[in-house]
């Protein structure tokens, strides 16, 4: 996952968690009335801010678990390398 993945990933989060308070901002007010309110369309805002955000966190765990065992392999091919001084 490359630093550009990962920053499209967090803005659509972003996105998705504005969309759900601008919808909770435009429908809580007493101007709106009862009958333009829609709960299936809250709880399809609320779902896809959730399902972004754990995507984000996702990609974040998978891409240290990476950076990781890569840094795990690199240490293991050097430790074996090494040449002890003697004396």
């Amino acid at each position: 996952m490359t630093d550009r993945h990962l920053r499209i990933l967090r803005l659509m989060a972003q996105q998705r968690q504005l969309e759900l308070r601008n919808y909770d901002a435009d429908h809580n007010g007493d101007a709106v009335s009862p009958d333009h309110r829609s709960p299936d369309h809250r709880q399809h805002l609320e779902r896809a801010a959730t399902r972004t955000s754990a995507r984000v966190a996702d990609a974040q765990a998978r891409r240290r678990r990476r950076k990781k065992s890569l840094l795990t392999a690199t240490r293991r091919q050097h430790s074996g390398s090494r040449v002890l001084p003697e004396g």
